[in-house]
């Protein structure tokens, strides 16, 4: 299978707070955006409409140039929040808190007409195979 890069797929961009634990200054930024603060672009980094543009750019590439194909999308767990709550009309950013993305969680999309549903969120199901089969 192919695999290609962009950079539109690419995480948020956490400016002065890359790499940073969980702090008050980061949970001040997520009530931000919990307050409808799109805008906000942190110091040195992007906003919440910075991801969503250049995220949904990359999608509509994907899907136009890929049209009645499956194709796998990996990101990371912000960028994935900001596309699944702007791809999933039952969401907008103003939820996207809601969306529980873990480590390797697996999102099923069907994309018809430029409308999208999900099939699957968050699952998680294989991890639960790999710890099985490891303590056997």
């Amino acid at each position: 299978m192919p695999v290609y890069r962009t950079e539109d797929l690419e995480e948020m961009s956490w400016g002065v707070h890359e790499g940073d634990a969980p702090s008050d200054a980061t949970d001040a930024i997520y009530g931000r955006w919990d307050r409808g603060e799109f805008d906000y672009q942190i110091d040195g980094g992007e906003s919440i409409r910075d991801v969503q543009e250049r995220a949904l750019r990359a999608v509509r590439r994907v899907t136009s140039e890929h049209l009645g194909a499956t194709v796998i999308v990996v990101a990371h767990g912000r960028l994935l929040r900001v596309l699944l709550a702007s791809l999933l009309n039952e969401y907008g950013l103003e939820r996207m808190s809601e969306i529980e993305h873990d480590n390797t969680g697996v999102n099923h999309l069907r994309c018809r007409m430029d409308s999208y549903e999900a099939c699957l969120l968050n699952c998680t199901a294989h991890l639960e195979k790999a710890t099985v089969a490891s303590v056997k």
